[in-house]
């Protein structure tokens, strides 16, 4: 509440009705449908709203409105001065209670006062009204009371000062205990961020350590590489060549069998040719059918032998291409892990991770073992190379040698 107001002995010790209340009389009023009616209570507290009024109550009995009304002020001490505000206003304009009550000048406006000891007790609706929503107090009771809540707030207030003054010194010791462990986690931190840098850097430093090995052995197995596959080159090469020599040589075998066949035929012509001339000499005939059972022999044995060289030839023509085809196999094979070591070279120049580095070199180890594996196959097929070129060169000699006793058998 505000401070109490000065006032003299007499209001100190006057009753007054509280929470503070006015009493407004000769509100107009006519007479309607058997009843009489007045203004409402909004548009009173309106006209008294430089007193600040909380509300105004008109007063009514069974014959309707009674022309008074009551008035409540707040109620506190600035709520007691709207009153007393109230009350000079109407007084000053010879509208107070003393006027009312003497009838002297009584005009049509309405008067005013602040409610008393003697409105309270009075009879009727403003006495009813002021009976059942208030008390008679004094200004000093009230005073009392104010300077008693005072006290007791003081006093509450002064426990409660004490008790936040103990629990801003427990919480300043929990401060600088906070301070002090943080202050000591700070310093934890710090190590442990130079550490963490120091960790960073030497990773770093490993990782581009190892990048720079990784590179050094990819350009190594590039040139291995290249190297392998010159070699391959030029291999093919040499066995398209001896495939082109054995189609040759096959053309060449078919000639001479087509040959060999052709002298068969006009020797056993001239042979028949002979038996019919002499056929009087059985001696000779006889000789000549052994010959020419011999010859006859020797042709089927030719020609057996001439069967299984083409044989022979044609399944190491098959075999040839079956070469070829695993030679180009392997190539290809050489060209897609030649593919797959560069790219390898391009993930290792971007991760930098240790974690990244061992799976890199773990494939990088695999593909090298493939390599190794491909190349050694590549050497057992250069073996097998070799023994078939010596085969057909041993074929070759052996054909040489029925030729030349086939061309004997003719001459002779």
């Amino acid at each position: 509440m505000d401070l109490q107001p000065s006032s003299s002995r007499s209001q100190s010790e006057e009753l007054f009705v509280w929470p503070w209340m006015g009493v407004v009389a000769n509100i107009p009023t006519e007479f309607k449908n058997g009843r009489y009616v007045g203004e409402s209570g909004s548009r009173l507290k309106q006209q008294l709203s430089p007193f600040n009024p909380l509300k105004v109550h008109p007063l009514w009995n069974f014959r309707g409105h009674t022309g008074y009304a009551v008035v409540d002020f707040a109620n506190d001490w600035t709520g007691f001065r709207d009153a007393m505000a109230f009350e000079n206003h109407f007084e000053a304009d010879r509208r107070g209670k003393r006027d009312w009550l003497e009838g002297r000048f009584r005009s049509s406006k309405i008067y005013g006062w602040v409610a008393r000891a003697g409105d309270y007790t009075s009879a009727g609706p403003a006495g009813d009204h002021l009976r059942k929503n208030g008390d008679l107090k004094s200004v000093g009771d009230l005073a009392a009371e104010e300077s008693g809540r005072a006290d007791r707030l003081v006093a509450n207030l002064a426990s409660q000062i004490e008790v936040k003054s103990k629990d801003l010194r427990e919480l300043e010791c929990k401060y600088n205990e906070t301070t002090l462990s943080l202050d000591t986690m700070m310093e934890q931190r710090d190590l442990l961020l130079q550490s963490y840098n120091e960790e960073i850097q030497r990773m770093q430093q490993l990782a581009r350590h190892n990048s720079r090995r990784v590179l050094a052995e990819n350009e190594s197995l590039r040139s291995e590489l290249d190297s392998k596959r010159r070699e391959l080159e030029a291999r093919g090469k040499q066995l398209e060549k001896l495939v082109a020599q054995n189609e040759i040589d096959t053309r060449k075998l078919a000639e001479e069998k087509r040959k060999v066949a052709i002298f068969f035929m006009r020797a056993m012509f001239c042979l028949f040719h002979v038996w019919l001339q002499n056929a009087a000499k059985k001696s000779l005939l006889q000789l000549a059918a052994m010959e020419q059972k011999k010859a006859d022999e020797e042709v089927l044995r030719l020609l057996e032998d001439q069967k299984r060289d083409k044989e022979a030839a044609l399944n190491k023509i098959l075999q040839l291409e079956k070469q070829l085809d695993q030679k180009q196999k392997l190539q290809l094979e050489i060209q897609q892990l030649k593919g797959q070591l560069q790219i390898m070279k391009h993930m290792e120049e971007e991760e930098e991770e240790e974690e990244g580095d061992a799976t890199a070199r773990e494939k990088i180890s695999d593909m090298k073992e493939q390599l190794q594996e491909k190349m050694e196959e590549m050497e057992d097929l250069e073996a097998l190379n070799q023994a078939l070129f010596v085969k057909e060169r041993m074929s070759n000699d052996e054909l040489q040698e029925a030729r030349k006793e086939l061309i004997h058998v003719r001459s002779s």
